[in-house]
């Protein structure tokens, strides 16, 4: 038989409670680590380096969608170049970080051409 427990978070009369199993990880209820903030851009890209989303202490997640039709290459931390980038990103695909993504600038850059991306930064 599992164990839980129910621990309170905040406010109790706000109904900020987690319920937690015995290793004390959250169950559902409450969750102040869910992103309560999004912001959208779409910076457009090409052969120079462009930063793609900025710095984001806060950033619990972030999405890049390629729009374009040649493949992006994205760098984290540091411009991006044809041959310095963390990962290739092909045309019309999306990136997603998941939980607890990289929090500082990120960089694209494309091999020819012009395109735009699509970015969504939560926090």
């Amino acid at each position: 038989m599992t164990r839980a427990s129910i621990v309170e978070v905040g406010d109790a009369r706000a109904l900020d409670v987690a319920i937690r199993n015995a290793a004390g990880q959250q169950l559902n209820g409450f969750d102040p680590a869910r992103p309560d903030v999004a912001v959208i851009t779409a910076p457009a890209t090409g052969a120079t380096d462009v930063v793609l989303v900025a710095a984001n202490p806060a950033r619990k997640r972030v999405l890049i969608y390629n729009d374009s039709g040649k493949t992006l290459n994205v760098a984290f931390g540091v411009a991006a170049s044809p041959t310095v980038f963390t990962f290739p990103l092909a045309s019309k695909d999306l990136y997603d970080s998941g939980p607890l993504p990289y929090t500082g600038a990120i960089h694209g850059i494309l091999p020819a051409g012009t395109g735009v991306a699509r970015v969504t930064d939560l926090s």
